[in-house]
């Protein structure tokens, strides 16, 4: 693991193949090394070039609106 970026918004990290599996225990232990806290919900994405693979993470945002009227927003802050 290569690590490019990490913020409380995001982490850019560069995978092997064998990482790919483990990306979410992976932003978690970065975070923790630099001091942060982990989030609780993340969002990711995996983008392959040349044989290496970039994971970008952020932590997800709470839903904006409810699924039906009768439904209280989950998520919210």
């Amino acid at each position: 693991m290569v690590t490019y970026f990490v913020s409380a918004d995001a982490v850019a990290l560069g995978l092997s193949e064998k990482e790919k599996n483990s990306s979410e225990l992976l932003v978690r232990q970065c975070l923790k090394e630099h001091g942060m806290v982990p989030w609780e919900h993340m969002e990711s994405e995996i983008f392959l070039s040349a044989g290496e693979s970039l994971l970008i993470a952020r932590p997800k945002s709470p839903r904006t609106c409810r699924l039906n009227m009768k439904t209280p927003r989950l998520r919210r802050m």
